[in-house]
């Protein structure tokens, strides 16, 4: 495993987050403008059990192994887009698909592994 990536000092923990996120991701599905949504698709937070498909940034946050916000994996994650858009804005667009947004993670996982 690489220490940095993108510049950014990382762990094995930030590592296991990215790829429980995607797990999270590819299991339970993925939304749009809310961290995470409850079977009946209300907004709930992505700690929360009855979480039924989050967002990318939901989870990240619900994925982390020490139960904080890893900012190192989402600040990988944020070196990989475009400087003109946000996590937020990536995974929030109306022409986003859930394909796009699993594949910027399996790009960071890649980082990873395999260097820079």
């Amino acid at each position: 495993m690489n220490d940095v990536v993108l510049g950014v000092k990382v762990t094995p923990e930030n590592l296991i987050t990215l790829q429980c996120a995607l797990r999270l991701l590819e299991t339970k599905g993925w939304t749009r403008a809310a961290y995470a949504r409850d079977v009946l698709g209300r907004a709930i937070s992505p700690y929360d059990d009855g979480a039924a498909c989050y967002c990318l940034a939901g989870a990240i946050y619900a994925a982390s192994p020490t139960g904080s916000i890893d900012t190192v994996a989402l600040a990988v994650l944020d070196k990989l887009l475009p400087k003109t858009t946000t996590l937020a804005r990536f995974n929030d667009s109306t022409t986003r698909t859930s394909s796009q947004v699993t594949d910027l993670l399996r790009s960071a996982i890649d980082l990873f592994t395999q260097g820079n």
